[in-house]
């Protein structure tokens, strides 16, 4: 039973001070930065935990210049959809 208990997934925890974040960076592997319009997103990942905060644009640009660990920028656009070609003549012979 101990065993499964070890492999549990625990939840990220959302940070809201920004003094706090910059200490638990120190002990980051990386920061990983998600832009949405004017929020930002700064998740630190541990060994142990993943730590988020959310903050405007301008405080997370201050915040990025003071971290030491290696720092990766995600995207969130959609990728578009492959869109299907209509089936040809043949195709649709083959369906029937």
């Amino acid at each position: 039973m101990r065993f499964l208990a070890e492999q549990v997934k625990t939840m990220p925890t959302e940070v809201t001070d920004v003094t706090l974040f910059t200490e638990l960076a120190d002990k980051a592997e990386t920061c990983r930065v998600l832009r949405q319009g004017n929020q930002v997103k700064v998740k630190l990942k541990t060994v142990k935990r993943l730590y988020t905060i959310k903050l405007e644009a301008t405080e997370a640009d201050s915040l990025l210049k003071n971290l030491k660990c290696k720092i990766v920028e995600l995207s969130k656009e959609k990728k578009p959809k492959p869109q299907k070609e209509a089936p040809t003549l043949h195709e649709k012979q083959a369906e029937e």
